[in-house]
């Protein structure tokens, strides 16, 4: 049943004393609130890599020689490195891990769309014209859509190996023209991000949600798509997970009046064993084939397993 509540206690299975020590201290020096100038100068920096990168790219592809490409997608794939770490300075205190400020570009993006499906979408500034009351956009932060973004890294990624031994054995290869149309085109988007006439760090328009896990880690998670599906539910959302990045709970969270109402991602099932058939609970991640708990009244052992059954065919 759903609670109204700032805070939900998830339960876990506890680390070292002193891995959590660890950890916290990491956390201290590594993922800390930064005021918005800070978050500004930090993203400016990666901006200014991304365009450094961006301009080799670019005298890459104007050489004719053939292996150029291959150093223009190199170039490339730093500038949507820049990029991915350039938006994600946004999210540091929603990262939590302090081992994420380590992670490569596609590490990081799975986590930054786990915790914000939107972070991808660009931001507009907008004023309503005070005699027509048309709303005009004044100025974006274009940002790259972080689902393709992965796309285009692999497809970069791929072209700074050597062919495997299928594309050897193929006889086809490698098509040098191909790989410099793909680099243009994503050159395109990058110039497009970079040529953006804002940069909207830092900016949460609604108060973080914080949820002390029982792991002992607290989790911070922006809310701002909650209260804009609330004010337009064309937009945002209706609900979010937040997932503890230590112990993998997670919670579902939503709107109750200004309020957030907290439902743990758990699911009830009955003892299966003979004398027993009480209700028992299963974390959302646990619920896996081979996954093994005991019962909470008689302790008995329980194994998760994916049943097989028949499929009849319709007869028409």
């Amino acid at each position: 049943m759903a609670e109204t509540a700032r805070i939900a206690d998830i339960p876990h299975t506890r680390a070292s004393t002193g891995v959590q020590r660890f950890l916290k201290g990491a956390a201290s020096l590594c993922i800390r609130a930064m005021d918005r100038n800070e978050i500004v100068q930090r993203r400016e920096a990666f901006r200014s890599l991304a365009r450094c990168y961006a301009d080799c790219a670019t005298r890459w592809l104007d050489d004719a020689d053939e292996r150029s490409a291959i150093y223009a997608a190199l170039d490339l794939r730093f500038a949507l490195e820049a990029l991915a770490y350039d938006l994600a300075s946004d999210y540091l205190e929603e990262l939590g891990d302090p081992a994420a400020l380590e992670w490569q570009a596609p590490k990081l993006i799975e986590r930054l769309i786990g915790i914000d499906p939107y972070a991808g979408s660009t931001v507009y500034l907008s004023k309503v014209d005070p005699e027509t009351g048309e709303k005009i956009t004044v100025a974006s932060d274009v940002r790259m859509d972080l689902k393709k973004l992965k796309i285009r890294y692999q497809k970069l990624n791929s072209a700074l190996h050597a062919p495997t031994i299928a594309k050897v054995e193929s006889g086809k290869p490698r098509s040098m023209d191909n790989l410099r149309h793909e680099c243009r085109n994503i050159l395109k988007i990058v110039e497009k991000v970079l040529g953006s006439q804002m940069m909207t760090g830092g900016v949460i328009h609604h108060q973080m949600f914080v949820m002390n896990c029982a792991c002992g880690t607290v989790v911070k998670r922006r809310t701002d798509p909650l209260f804009f599906h609330r004010d337009d539910p064309s937009k945002g959302s209706a609900a979010i997970t937040v997932r503890c990045w230590k112990c993998k709970n997670s919670v579902q969270i939503s709107l109750s009046g200004d309020n957030y109402e907290v439902s743990p991602n758990v699911f009830g099932f009955d003892c299966p064993h003979e004398g027993c058939g009480k209700e028992n609970s299963i974390w959302e991640k646990d619920l896996a084939d081979g996954f093994e708990m005991d019962c909470a009244h008689c302790g008995s052992s329980i194994l998760m397993s994916a049943a097989l059954r028949p499929v009849v065919a319709e007869i028409r």
